[in-house]
C-alpha cells in the first residue's frame, strides 16, 4: 500500500485538484520525484531557493499530507500502473523474481520478506477503503522527517515548516515490528 499511495499522492487533494501540484513547481522550476523501499516512502523537490519557493513546497507537502482525494477511479488507474510495474520489475525480469524469493526466504515472515511493489494477489485484493485507512495512520507529521539541504538558512526553514505543519494533528502512534 506504501507503494501504491505513492502514485496516489500525486493526484491532488480538494484544494490543489489533479496537475496544480506538478504544475506549480514546474513553473518554480522544481524537478519532483518520488521512491518508496521497505522502511519508507520519500517525496523529494529540487529547486532554487528563491522567491516563496520554500513556502510553496512546504504547503503542497503539508496538504497533501492531511488532505489527498483517494478516489476510486483514480485508485484503479494507479492500482493498474502498479501491477503492470511489478509485472516488468519482478514477473518478467529474473533478476526481480531472484530477488524477491531471496527476501522471502531470508526474513520469512518479517515486513522485509515482503516485496516493496506488493504481493500480485494483495495488490488484487486491496480494496479503497484499505488505502484510505493506510493513508489515515500513516501519513502524518508525527511519521514525518522534513529534510532540506543546501542554502536555506536554519530559522527561514523552521519557520516554513512549522508554519506549514504546526497545526496539523498527529495520527496514531505506529508500533513497527521487531
Amino acid at each position: 500500500m506504501a507503494h501504491l499511495l505513492e502514485h496516489l499522492m500525486f493526484k491532488g487533494t480538494s484544494t490543489h485538484p489533479v496537475g496544480v501540484f506538478d504544475r506549480e513547481l514546474e513553473a518554480r522550476g522544481a524537478e519532483t520525484n518520488a521512491a518508496t523501499w521497505l522502511d519508507w516512502t520519500h517525496y523529494t523537490q529540487s529547486l532554487a531557493h528563491t522567491d516563496d519557493h520554500l513556502a510553496c513546497i512546504a504547503r503542497l507537502e503539508a496538504d497533501r499530507m492531511v488532505d489527498l482525494l483517494v478516489d476510486e477511479a483514480n485508485f484503479k488507474s494507479e492500482l493498474e500502473v502498479v501491477l503492470n510495474e511489478r509485472r516488468m520489475t519482478v514477473d518478467d525480469s529474473i533478476g526481480g523474481r531472484i530477488d524477491e524469493a531471496l527476501c522471502a526466504a531470508v526474513y520469512g515472515a518479517h515486513p522485509y520478506g515482503w516485496p516493496t511493489i506488493g504481493w500480485e494477489a494483495d495488490l488484487r485484493a486491496m480494496t479503497l477503503d484499505d488505502v484510505r485507512a493506510f493513508y489515515r495512520a500513516y501519513y502524518a507529521p508525527n511519521n514525518a522527517t522534513v529534510v532540506m539541504a543546501g542554502g536555506v538558512p536554519f530559522a527561514e526553514a523552521l519557520a516554513e515548516v512549522v508554519g506549514a505543519y504546526g497545526a496539523l494533528e498527529a495520527g496514531p502512534q505506529i508500533v513497527r515490528p521487531e
